[in-house]
């Protein structure tokens, strides 16, 4: 959708080039996976919430167990857009929300 939007309006680049894209479940999915699993580097004094956000936020990447803990864990995906230029943060949120849309989940 968005590489024809892009070439419609004869933007040059790929999605790659413009938005960092990344699917996280929810917080507790990651938690629920440590009481049953060790991690390392991962200690009783980690925080959770912290470590989630810093990976939503690009601080940093998303670790290897996050995917071992989603196939784990049942829980809720989430779809987390950030734009690598401010102006396109528009763009991002129009999608976000087509992408959450009744009429999307329809078709």
């Amino acid at each position: 959708m968005i590489k024809e939007l892009f070439q419609s309006f004869n933007i040059p680049y790929e999605f790659d080039d413009v938005f960092s894209v990344m699917l996280l479940s929810d917080n507790y999915v990651y938690s629920s996976y440590l009481e049953d699993n060790d991690v390392e580097g991962i200690t009783d004094k980690t925080d959770i919430n912290k470590l989630c956000n810093d990976v939503k936020s690009g601080i940093m990447p998303k670790p290897i167990w996050f995917k071992k803990a989603e196939k784990y864990g049942e829980g809720s995906s989430y779809l987390y857009i950030r734009t690598k230029d401010p102006k396109y943060d528009n763009l991002a949120q129009l999608i976000k929300k087509f992408l959450y849309s009744p009429i999307a989940r329809e078709g």
